[in-house]
């Protein structure tokens, strides 16, 4: 006659198997739990990573048909620049891509052979940085025309820009024709001058319409024109 278990074994048996199955769920838990606090842990740092990504553009070069950006990294990482957007169109995705390490600077070179209005950099992280040309305006502040003075006074002040303006250089009688600066109608090799505000005196040339043009210059190196109009009596 086969004798069955005794109720002490089996109490004994059904918690060691409980306490097996427990072992190997607290486990499973604490395994799944470890890889959710690593992957939460990894991108945090990517968050605080993107949030400390900071790059400021230094200087705009254009020669040969490439144009070469130096840029400065501001922020508190290091930043892996993958492409460059030039004037919201030409795109250039780097290959190999650029690094930057932080509070250091980099020079970016791509191909492109046009005036640079607008750049766009974007780093591995997905920040997005924007750096555009400055936007002049002329304004005529002030004329002066007798039988011995025809002084008209210019003012770039109201242009504006992401940086600093360094330069306002005026051309007082462009050729559109050309894209030229005609000489001076006092004889003067070219009619160009220089400064936040200026002035010109059209003696000498004959009564008409003369287009004057004024190109601004920021602290990059980057550059923007704008036409205006002036009678002459």
């Amino acid at each position: 006659m086969r004798k069955g278990l005794s109720p002490i074994i089996a109490t004994i048996l059904l918690i060691a198997i409980a306490v097996a199955v427990g072992s190997i769920v607290s486990i499973y838990v604490t395994g799944h739990a470890s890889d959710y606090m690593n992957k939460e842990g990894e991108r945090r740092e990517r968050i605080l990573d993107k949030e400390g990504e900071s790059l400021e553009l230094i200087h705009v070069e254009s020669a040969g048909g490439n144009v070469t950006l130096t840029v400065q990294n501001n922020g508190t990482t290091d930043v892996e620049v993958t492409y460059v957007t030039i004037n919201e169109t030409d795109y250039n995705q780097l290959s190999p891509t650029t690094m930057i390490d932080y509070g250091e600077s980099q020079d970016i070179t791509v191909a492109f052979g046009s005036t640079v209005n607008s750049l766009e950099l974007g780093s591995r992280l997905g920040n997005i940085f924007v750096f555009n040309a400055p936007s002049p305006r002329i304004e005529i502040i002030n004329s002066f025309f007798n039988a011995d003075n025809k002084l008209v006074t210019f003012s770039g002040e109201g242009s504006t820009d992401d940086g600093r303006i360094v330069q306002w250089a005026w051309c007082f009688r462009w050729d559109e024709a050309t894209d030229t600066c005609l000489a001076g109608c006092d004889g003067s090799p070219s009619a160009w001058g220089y400064g936040k505000v200026t002035s010109y005196s059209y003696i000498g040339c004959s009564a008409g319409t003369y287009a004057v043009k004024l190109v601004v210059t920021d602290d990059t190196g980057m550059t923007g024109e704008v036409l205006v109009y002036v009678n002459i009596p």
